[in-house]
């Protein structure tokens, strides 16, 4: 995920930053709203008290993404993960004090971005990273690849399905993905749906075989990378014993 300037140290600037990260954050997490603000809604930042859930929920979110499954491995002793882990723990008692001005959300606002500018090396970076790490990455795209079906007919997806598809794509930068990891997480999610319904519909278990042919070309490139194939190898084995309960129950 790129941002148009480089870290800065100014606190405005931060805050500012830290606002967009999680305006961003609130936009791919509603589903079927991608890239579509919530009115009024600029969580956390001058939230309300009634909204201390939405405080909780987002803060765990930062907490997934920067502390739990990082994209770049983090050092225990890291004392930005620790002051960051410090007030998602004080944020399980009380909401935080998510002023401009509290201390409370200056520590917040200078851990999170010392934690999501940082690079495999330790050199200076242009690039962000806090939704990438997987299977954190993967999870939150797969959850988004459901909302493409119809909630009053879940055999069907909806017509704006080529539309939210192609927000969805928008979104591969900031969750680390590219197409291969994209038509294998679009093949599970067909294959899963038809069987989740039914099976009745068969143009879903079509629509996944349709895709498992683009996996297959992927398959072929020799620059994979290591994540791509432990995905490959968990989606194989969880069609393997979608299908074999399937000729179970037949029989």
């Amino acid at each position: 995920m790129e941002f148009e300037h480089q870290p800065t140290s100014d606190d405005e600037d931060q805050y500012a930053c830290v606002k967009r990260l999680m305006q961003q954050q609130t936009n791919f997490t509603v589903t079927g709203e991608l890239d579509m603000p919530l009115e009024g809604n600029e969580m956390p930042l001058g939230m309300e008290r009634t909204e201390y859930a939405e405080e909780k929920r987002q803060l765990k979110i930062l907490e997934a993404g920067l502390l739990v499954e990082p994209a770049i491995p983090l050092d225990k002793s890291n004392k930005f993960a620790m002051k960051l882990s410090d007030i998602i723990q004080a944020s399980e008692m009380k909401a935080i004090d998510t002023g401009k001005n509290s201390e409370t959300m200056k520590t917040l606002c200078n851990a999170v971005m010392s934690l999501i500018w940082r690079s495999p090396d330790g050199s200076p970076t242009n690039v962000c990273h806090w939704a990438d790490g997987y299977p954190l990455n993967v999870h939150v795209y797969i959850s988004l690849l459901y909302s493409i079906f119809d909630i009053k007919d879940e055999t069907s997806v909806v017509d704006e399905v080529d539309g939210l598809l192609e927000l969805m794509k928008k979104k591969w930068s900031m969750l680390g993905l590219n197409r291969s990891i994209h038509n294998l997480c679009f093949t599970w999610v067909l294959f899963e749906q038809y069987f989740m319904t039914g099976p009745v519909e068969l143009d879903l278990l079509s629509a996944s075989l349709a895709m498992s042919t683009e996996v297959a070309n992927d398959v072929k490139k020799v620059d994979r990378e290591l994540i791509y194939v432990k995905m490959l190898a968990s989606v194989l084995t969880e069609m393997k014993r979608w299908l074999e309960k399937r000729l179970l129950d037949c029989q």
